[in-house]
């Protein structure tokens, strides 16, 4: 698994110095405090500088909200969210039972062979954002 911190930082809390790490997002509709509470992308993040032995006290998510039919000016939020080490164990353990089934794809199904489908009703399954949805069992090769 590979990320891209956009910002680590570090601000006073309480008199001491807690590092964070800083997510920018722009989206047209922006993330709740209890949305990014049960987010996957801040667990990932906040388990692999946990892991390192520097970890972080807590994910924000800076947003910028983009005008729409719900929204006439363009506005800005922070929402931040922290992970006990509980849920950055069980974090670790959700990426392990992945990394675990594909390889038993891969062994079963070889490199070029369908594994299964993105949800066709989600961005990830889009001409847009998929080099092989042209001919893609699962895209527009249905």
């Amino acid at each position: 698994m590979l990320c891209f911190l956009d910002l680590e930082t570090v601000r006073p809390d309480h008199g001491e110095q807690v590092p964070g790490v800083i997510d920018y997002k722009v989206k047209p509709t922006p993330l709740t405090e209890n949305k990014a509470d049960s987010d996957f992308q801040p667990s990932v993040y906040l388990a692999g500088r946990w892991l390192e032995g520097d970890p972080a006290a807590e994910f924000c998510f800076a947003q910028i909200a983009k005008p729409g039919p719900r929204r006439r000016e363009m506005s800005a939020s922070i929402v931040t969210t922290r992970r006990t080490t509980q849920q950055l164990r069980g974090a670790l353990a959700r990426i392990a039972q992945l990394a675990s089934q594909v390889v038993a794809c891969y062994e079963r199904f070889g490199p070029d062979r369908p594994w299964g489908f993105a949800d066709p009703t989600g961005w990830k399954c889009s001409e847009r954002y998929c080099e092989a949805w042209g001919r893609c069992p699962g895209g527009a090769g249905l």
